[in-house]
């Protein structure tokens, strides 16, 4: 059969898992399937009320968070098998999430309702809607 891709974005929400969960569904081993686990995390700019190491600080923060996130993730693809591929990118989630369905040339992004997970600087939501509108690929709102 035909290889589908399909793209999850999560932030460590119940939203996001949800989404997570319907994903792994949806992927056929059988069928070459691959799934994408993306995290976005969006860094702090610099700006002249930060201070340089503060600001390095709070994003080697946020980075480290992204990854120990996808861990987790990660530990659930490897217990189901599924061929998977995790990223953490930062940035604007919207953006990031538009670059990379078609980088990875992506079937189906499937994305919870809403989730401001774990730092507010990671999180789905309005990017739903956006991505509803702007993506190429078709979208899953998990439920």
């Amino acid at each position: 059969g035909v290889m589908v891709n399909f793209m999850v974005a999560v932030d460590g929400s119940q939203h996001a898992d949800r989404a997570f969960y319907l994903a792994l569904r949806m992927v056929q081993p059988g069928r070459k399937d691959h799934l994408f686990v993306v995290t976005v995390s969006r860094l702090l700019e610099k700006n002249k009320f930060l201070d340089e190491e503060t600001r390095e600080e709070q994003n080697r923060k946020v980075v480290y968070q992204a990854r120990e996130l996808l861990g987790k993730y990660e530990a659930q693809c490897q217990r189901t098998q599924v061929p998977y591929t995790c990223l953490a990118r930062a940035g604007k989630p919207r953006y990031e999430l538009m670059r990379l369905v078609d980088e990875m040339h992506v079937h189906y992004l499937v994305l919870g309702t809403r989730g401001l997970g774990m730092t507010k600087r990671v999180f789905l939501g309005s990017v739903s809607d956006y991505m509803v509108k702007h993506a190429k690929c078709s979208i899953l709102v998990a439920k």
